[in-house]
């Protein structure tokens, strides 16, 4: 017992730096982690909120129920965690414009355009989210001071 008290009043300083440095790394995993899921569970119900208002006609005006479609149509191409599913739904929907007896130009040409741009980066290996990006600009200079880079072995590691 005695020699851990003389161990502690040795290295007491570096003792403390070491608690100081776990805590401060558990307490930005955490908030991380918590910050993760509560974007997730908003662009998750941002998503579905699109896709009903796309699918669910209004009550009332035709003209800008169209408007509205392609500007959802086009917002789509922004969540790339759904990327799969967006393209099997808007090829649903663009068969079924397709088949309407007064098609829509407009919405048939916005259709088009987002398969081809979700196509184009699904071909392109784009990644399901910027996850890592945004946590490497964060803790770069914190690393580069420690003598890692963090872009280099993130490279590395794909």
């Amino acid at each position: 017992m005695e020699s851990l008290f003389k161990l502690i009043e040795i290295y007491g300083v570096q003792l403390s730096a070491i608690g100081a440095v776990v805590t401060f790394i558990f307490s930005a995993y955490k908030f991380r982690v918590e910050r993760n899921a509560s974007h997730y569970w908003k662009e998750f119900e941002s998503y579905h909120k699109l896709v009903k208002e796309l699918v669910e006609p209004p009550p009332g005006n035709g003209g800008i129920y169209l408007d509205r479609q392609t500007a959802i149509i086009y917002e789509l191409r922004f969540y790339r965690r759904h990327y799969h599913h967006t393209l099997r739904m808007l090829d649903g929907l663009k068969v079924k414009c397709d088949n309407l007896s007064s098609p829509q130009p407009r919405l048939i040409t916005e259709l088009e355009l987002t398969i081809d741009y979700i196509n184009k980066k699904l071909k392109q290996g784009q990644p399901e989210g910027p996850k890592n990006r945004r946590f490497a600009l964060v803790f770069q200079p914190l690393l580069a001071a420690l003598g890692f880079n963090l872009f280099t072995a993130m490279r590395h590691a794909r």
